[in-house]
């Protein structure tokens, strides 16, 4: 609970500081070394329609602890779903192979205080991420 909300204090504290964060982007300020970010690997298939066939997990990592391996964090339902409409809007081509649809990988960053946000560029604010 307490880092949960050292790290919602330091989002908004950043936020006042930056002007709502407009001029500050998500890589400066997550150097701070209280707030936890972390990567979420997600594990996609494209249909031959272009359809999203399957969305699921395959890993959250740690990228400030320098290693792949993963760790035991809960993604929650919201930030699951904001991040399968991103994987949607941004239009993937199916990858085959022997003519069959197959399962690719792709990451975007997850902050606990903001679990609203996909972060898709650490060099954008975190008001305007794409």
């Amino acid at each position: 609970m307490r880092r949960v909300c050292s790290e919602g204090l330091a989002v908004l504290l950043v936020c006042a500081l930056a002007g709502g964060a407009a001029a500050q982007t998500v890589r400066e300020w997550l150097r701070d070394p209280n707030l936890r970010v972390y990567s979420v690997i997600f594990a996609i298939v494209i249909g031959r329609d272009s359809s999203l066939q399957s969305f699921r997990v395959a890993k959250v990592t740690d990228p400030k602890s320098g290693s792949t391996r993963a760790v035991p964090v809960d993604v929650p339902d919201e930030y699951l779903k904001a991040a399968r409409r991103k994987v949607e809007a941004k239009g993937y081509q199916p990858k085959f192979k022997d003519g069959e649809p197959v399962e690719f990988f792709t990451y975007v960053f997850y902050l606990p205080s903001q679990p609203a946000i996909v972060i898709t560029d650490l060099d954008k604010p975190l008001d305007n991420q794409p």
